[in-house]
């Protein structure tokens, strides 16, 4: 059983080792916080030089001996498909690291894709140490969706955003506006009304950055994609 959940195949062939890349992660967080430490006695060094000399500084943060966590944000596009073992083990470790108080660290938050596969495994993602989940909706139309490349459908985005709402804290979504030259301003307006419908916590809202290797680049290179005029997107962003 160990063995399953630690290589799992994905997509082209290829396969996961999630103990390796759990491992890994613990590792980079080990010589981050390592740095940190190393800043912080720099910093407690400087206070005391200071209080030779008469100048004033803040006694609580020369007493410190490493820092706090206060905040966990799992991002970078996709990481909902990691193994939620992957995920606890490190909100875990950055408990154990605050001293095992839970507390310190109020927030952690993770980014998802509505699609059914990450829809199936928020309630493990919850019982991972998950409080916030942040799910990357970016469209409510389906023509859009398939536009942007997006995996997931209106349907499947309403019942994460109804799923998660049941599981976790808190949730916010990411919406993107100026997705084509075609977008309108009614859409848009039809959209806001309904992302407002749902009462979250956050809702984070991106126009369309065309980035330069992208296919996105390329489709507007070969004359096949048409960004909206920056006078359109500054309405949609007033909106």
């Amino acid at each position: 059983e160990k063995e399953k959940e630690a290589k799992i195949s994905g997509g082209g062939g290829m396969t996961v080792d999630h103990e390796r890349m759990k491992s890994a992660l613990l590792r980079e967080l080990q010589s981050f916080l390592a740095l940190k430490e190393e800043a912080l006695a720099l910093e407690q060094k400087i206070h005391a030089d200071n209080q030779c000399e008469g100048k004033s500084g803040s006694e609580s943060d020369a007493m410190r001996k490493r820092p706090v966590i206060t905040s966990l944000f799992f991002g970078g596009g996709t990481p909902s498909l990691a193994l939620p073992s992957t995920i606890s083990s490190i909100v875990s470790f950055i408990h154990d690291y605050n001293g095992g108080d839970e507390t310190l660290c109020g927030e952690v938050t993770l980014e998802a894709n509505p699609t059914s596969f990450e829809i199936s495994k928020m309630k493990e993602i919850s019982e991972a140490g998950v409080n916030r989940l942040s799910i990357g909706v970016q469209a409510l139309n389906n023509p859009d969706l398939a536009y942007l490349g997006r995996a997931h459908t209106v349907e499947e985005a309403e019942k994460a955003i109804e799923t998660a709402k049941g599981l976790f804290d808190r949730v916010s979504i990411d919406l993107i506006f100026a997705r084509h030259k075609e977008q309108s301003l009614s859409s848009w307006q039809v959209e806001l009304r309904k992302f407002l419908s749902y009462k979250l916590d956050h809702i984070a809202v991106y126009n369309l950055t065309i980035e330069s290797g992208t296919a996105f680049s390329r489709r507007l290179a070969q004359g096949k994609l048409f960004a909206m005029e920056e006078d359109q997107q500054a309405e949609m962003y007033e909106e």
